[in-house]
């Protein structure tokens, strides 16, 4: 081969693999208000060459679930219009898959899905009803238990069109299940499930609302073929990549096929230049957060609650905003109560994409703390503290919280406070001790027990020496001495140098700086408990003057008792004129 056939076949190659990228966004994203514009967007490629690549990614998709049969049904009824090789080959390949799982017996979800995109097809008019028919003779013939909820699968969604075209056979069918529900036992489900159909058989199969597209009108391509004939292509092999020699013809061919599908069509224009509206009123999120709201004050108990939230399947990047509620809502509370801690353990213990929305909202209300209640503070506080110690929630959430003065305020403290106590009802010293001492969470411990700095670390020892948890500082305590010791030995090589009376003169200082450091650290504890900023006690002990003591010894007070003083009270003097003695001399 040239080197011009090889560049081309690299070129061709680029092609393909972006082909296939676009191809399985578009089927990814399909939904029931972007149909049209999903059809549009499909013929950016070249879909002569690409329809393998629509039929993989279907298939692909209808292994995982068969909610969007219906919308990959109505995609491909109007890529027939100009290009049936599309549909053809994901009709056949359905049947051809489904027809080696059922003889199999494997993957019966997967064979659901194939069935019903089967009966999408056949009620669209792209498949005709022989294949139907020969799919139902295989159902039924067989004495396979599962054959019943397949056959009811196929039924739903083909059955009133069935009704139309051959209402004789689709009279045998309801005969046939209504012969096997009385000969055979069948599990509650199945027997609810052939009730149902019989139900909806009596209403002329009602069209639920979720199903109902509208799309314009268009002429459908019928296929036909035989099962028998049908041979497996793998997924792989639908999506291998194989060189073609017209590749230019062939996209000269299909641009003229793209215009005229697009003409055929304008609605799909016209859809995407449309406007969005954005709804701004946030109505939407005021209904959520009520909706939720009103299911947690309507429960009985945290496993009910949690049980009809599970239900909502809200989706992952949703879940945050639940679990914001269930915050706001614990913190209404008078006081705490643990119905909302076993909500939330229920919740985490489901889904590990619970875990990350429990710790985004964790950070959240660290956050907006200040604007917070006390008795909001002490509830939530308690919320966290009761998730932590349940270890659903590790201590990495830790990391949003640096304990020194400049970064926290006073309800962040008691915040922090509240939780830490719980954790120590919950769990205890000792565990709680352990769990902080275990080595992979410490590089996110490392701003609430802070290291570096010797000013956060007395912040943080005063702090937790006031809250009663001392015991947790022993590592910052040993820490904040190394530091101290390597500071007083640097500074005594430093004044090595100065002359001796230098040293004497200093020392005093010295020693009236220490003392008044510890005197502050007393105070800085002090106000942790009380609530005062410790900015101001230092400003009143700091007085008008900052001079050293004078080194003069004070006198010492005398160890003699004081003379009590008589309570007796003092008489009072006689207003009595004193008698004058006579001069006269006695006789």
């Amino acid at each position: 081969m040239s080197s011009g056939a090889d560049s081309n076949e690299v070129y061709q190659q680029e092609i393909w693999v972006s082909s296939r990228e676009h191809i399985a966004y578009v089927i990814d994203n399909l939904e029931d208000d972007n149909v049209m514009a999903s059809y549009e967007s499909l013929y950016s490629v070249n879909l002569l060459r690409s329809h393998r690549l629509v039929s993989y990614a279907i298939l692909k998709s209808l292994e995982k679930s068969s909610r969007k049969a219906h919308l990959y049904a109505n995609l491909v009824s109007l890529i027939d219009c100009d290009i049936p090789e599309c549909g053809e080959l994901l009709a056949e390949q359905c049947a051809a898959q489904f027809v080696e799982w059922h003889r199999k017996g494997l993957n019966y979800a997967a064979q659901s899905s194939l069935i019903s995109m089967l009966g999408e097809l056949f009620k669209l008019g792209s498949l005709h009803e022989l294949v139907i028919l020969e799919l139902l003779q295989l159902l039924t013939t067989s004495d396979l238990v599962s054959n019943v909820g397949l056959t009811v699968d196929l039924m739903e969604r083909a059955g009133r069109t069935l009704s139309e075209v051959s209402p004789a056979a689709h009279d045998m069918i309801f005969e046939e299940l209504r012969s096997q529900l009385q000969m055979r036992s069948f599990d509650a489900k199945a027997e609810r499930r052939v009730s149902l159909l019989f139900d909806a058989r009596k209403k002329e199969y009602p069209v639920s609302a979720s199903q109902e597209i509208s799309l314009p009108p268009h002429d459908s391509v019928v296929h036909v073929f035989d099962l028998g004939e049908l041979k497996v292509v793998s997924l792989e092999g639908l999506q291998r990549f194989q060189y073609d020699a017209h590749f230019f013809e062939l996209e000269d061919q299909f641009e003229s096929i793209k215009n005229a599908a697009l003409e055929r069509f304008p609605v799909a224009k016209n859809e995407t230049d449309a406007f969005v509206v954005h709804d701004r009123t946030q109505s939407e999120d005021i209904q959520f957060k009520k909706s939720i709201y009103l299911l947690l004050k309507g429960s009985l108990s945290g496993e009910e609650a949690a049980h009809k939230l599970l239900k909502l399947r809200v989706r992952d990047e949703e879940k945050s905003r639940l679990v914001y509620v269930l915050a706001m809502t614990c913190s209404q509370e008078t006081t705490y109560s643990k119905y909302y801690g076993l909500v939330a353990e229920r919740l985490l213990s489901s889904h590990r994409a619970w875990k990350k929305a429990f710790a985004t909202v964790f950070e959240e209300n660290y956050t907006e703390v200040d604007n917070f209640k006390a008795s909001q503070i002490r509830s939530l506080g308690k919320f966290w503290g009761h998730i932590l110690a349940s270890d659903y929630v590790g201590f990495e959430v830790f990391e949003c919280i640096h304990m020194s003065e400049a970064e926290t305020t006073p309800p962040k403290r008691v915040y922090v406070k509240f939780i830490f106590q719980e954790l120590v009802a919950e769990l205890g010293i000792p565990n709680l001790k352990a769990r902080l001492d275990e080595s992979y969470i410490q590089p996110f411990l490392n701003k609430i027990f802070p290291t570096q700095s010797a000013a956060d670390l007395r912040f943080a020892i005063n702090f937790f020496t006031a809250i009663g948890l001392g015991i947790l500082t022993e590592n910052l305590r040993e820490t904040l001495f190394s530091l101290e010791a390597q500071f007083s030995a640097g500074e005594f090589e430093e004044k090595s140098h100065c002359p001796p009376h230098d040293l004497a003169i200093e020392a005093p200082a010295k020693s009236y700086v220490k003392k008044q450091e510890l005197s502050e650290e007393n105070q800085a504890a002090q106000d942790f408990v009380s609530g005062r900023d410790p900015s101001s006690s230092r400003a009143r002990k700091a007085g008008p003057s900052t001079r050293p003591r004078s080194r003069t010894p004070l006198r010492q007070r005398s160890r003699s008792p004081a003379r009590r003083r008589s309570r007796t009270p003092p008489r009072r003097r006689s207003r009595t004129p004193t008698r004058r003695r006579s001069r006269t001399p006695t006789r």
